[in-house]
């Protein structure tokens, strides 16, 4: 009602290639999550991003069937998927208290963070499969192959350890920050500075059944 809007988007396709021998099905979905915050940068307080926690999904899927003979059966396929969402006062997890109260207003729905740099979660992964199936008169075998190959960074700033300082009754040696009632100031003459976390965690699984 007061964010921007989400959309979502998807389509599937599927048919014989060649008939009674191979066919294929492919498969796409689009989302767009938007977002209802609004970044500030945390000492000038100027906007940087409206509706900033955002996110969106893409996801993309191909498969194959093959009737190698009328009792045996080989189907590949390949799944990708990326999401990228904001993690500041989403729930995807994150932290809320960088939520302005100055900047604010919940009953008109305006909501505004102040922030060093937009904190992102990028999750990006492929899962290449093979399914083979062979039947005999007594007995029906499935062998399953996939594999997964996970990429996933999360950017964020250490704007809630500030508050959390703050909040204690200390200071930042040798840099005493301004509260304002609109949030944190530096002093006059004091030096910009925009610091950054960066995570990265990778997965990669093999996975091999026979049943």
């Amino acid at each position: 009602e007061n964010g921007a809007e989400s959309t979502n988007l998807g389509f599937a396709y599927g048919g014989p290639i060649i008939q009674d021998k191979l066919g294929f099905r492919v498969s796409a979905n689009m989302v767009q999550d938007g977002g209802w915050i609004d970044y500030r940068y945390i000492w000038s307080h100027q906007l940087t991003r409206k509706n900033g926690n955002n996110g969106s999904t893409r996801v993309f899927r191909l498969a194959l069937a093959w009737a190698v003979t009328d009792n045996f059966t080989v189907s590949p396929s390949f799944h990708y998927q990326e999401a990228l969402v904001s993690t500041l006062g989403t729930n995807g997890g994150g932290n809320t208290a960088t939520i302005s109260q100055y900047y604010s207003n919940p009953s008109k729905g305006v909501y505004s963070a102040l922030t060093w740099s937009p904190q992102e979660r990028r999750n990006r992964f492929y899962i290449p499969a093979l399914k083979m199936e062979y039947d005999t008169p007594s007995v029906h075998f499935i062998s399953s192959t996939s594999a997964i190959v996970n990429r996933m960074q999360t950017t964020s700033d250490p704007i809630y350890m500030i508050s959390n300082y703050i909040s204690a009754g200390a200071q930042l040696p040798g840099n005493p920050l301004i509260v304002q009632t609109d949030g944190y100031h530096l002093p006059p003459g004091s030096a910009d500075y925009r610091p950054q976390s960066r995570i990265l965690n990778k997965q990669r699984v093999f996975t091999q059944e026979f049943r």
